[in-house]
């Protein structure tokens, strides 16, 4: 193609950077396609991921009975544990930051 006198290719390079090249009886020599295939694996963990993304972020049902449970004082739970975590965790934390 000619514009202005100048002779413009009209070969784009590929993603790799390479221009295919014009043999002598005009066909062009592309370089090979490149191909991908993901493993079982990685279709399993791009499938799983979606209906993760796709679940609500807490169980409204297991919600409202335990609400419920509390107000009737039906649920028993364990303050000394519950303490003991809550202590732990935060022990944790701080020994995370003074080593950072």
């Amino acid at each position: 193609m000619k514009i202005d006198g100048t002779a413009h290719s009209t070969l784009q390079p590929n993603l790799a950077g390479e221009v295919p090249v014009r043999s002598k009886n005009g066909k062009t020599n592309a370089p090979s396609q490149d191909s991908v295939s993901l493993s079982e694996a990685s279709t399993l963990l791009s499938s799983v991921e979606s209906r993760v993304q796709q679940a609500p972020d807490f169980d409204a049902a297991k919600v409202e009975s335990i609400r419920r449970a509390l107000s009737e004082g039906r649920y028993a739970f364990d303050a000394e544990r519950i303490a003991r975590n809550l202590l732990s965790s935060s022990l944790d934390l701080l020994v995370r930051q003074r080593s950072a």
